[in-house]
């Protein structure tokens, strides 16, 4: 696909423009850290989920497991967006298969639509995610 992409698929979780493919995700602590006011909380069983009203993200987050990945290095991470984000998600591209970038970016009004856009080398390419 060459160009820029219709509204409609830049608003969508991925692009499959290339071989690479990348996800927009959007990442819980940020709803948590914003306060959110779309985000609820309910208990089944003893235990607390929580998830976005509006389904942004469509899955319901184990509360405890969550903090548990939370107090790693690597956090919680991000969840696929399922519909347009809104102001105060904290969105990222999510590269699945960075080493397979043979060209430049064939769709960069999603790669850079993200608050957190994934690392671009001089020629380019995705680059692999480092670690901080």
């Amino acid at each position: 696909m060459t160009g820029p992409l219709p509204p409609a698929e830049l608003a969508a979780g991925s692009c499959r423009s290339c071989p690479v493919w990348c996800d927009r995700v959007v990442e819980p602590a940020g709803c948590i850290e914003s306060s959110c006011p779309m985000l609820y909380v309910h208990e089944v069983s003893g235990r607390r989920f929580f998830g976005c009203m509006r389904r942004i993200f469509e899955v319901e987050v184990d509360m405890e497991r969550f903090q548990q990945a939370e107090r790693t290095h690597a956090g919680f991470g991000g969840l696929r967006v399922a519909r347009p984000p809104i102001e105060n998600c904290r969105v990222a591209i999510a590269p699945s298969h960075p080493d397979r970038a043979e060209r430049p970016c064939v769709a960069p009004d999603f790669l850079f639509s993200a608050q957190v856009p994934p690392r671009v080398d001089d020629d380019g390419l995705i680059e692999e995610p480092r670690d901080a």
